[in-house]
């Protein structure tokens, strides 16, 4: 079964995607569903915090 992730990013497309997962998840699509706050950008300075030394080597 699939896995859904719904990055919240502003309220103006979260409860469509939200509507929608429940629906896939009513439906047996999907087995589990995460919605995830997103709080602000990831800059690609900060993303390199969260590569292991050797992704980045």
């Amino acid at each position: 079964m699939l896995k859904l992730l719904i990055p919240v990013l502003s309220q103006s497309g979260s409860m469509e995607a939200a509507r929608h997962a429940a629906f896939l998840f009513a439906e047996k699509c999907v087995s589990r569903v995460e919605v995830l706050q997103v709080l602000e950008e990831v800059s690609e300075g900060r993303a390199v915090a969260f590569q292991s030394r050797s992704q980045r080597a």
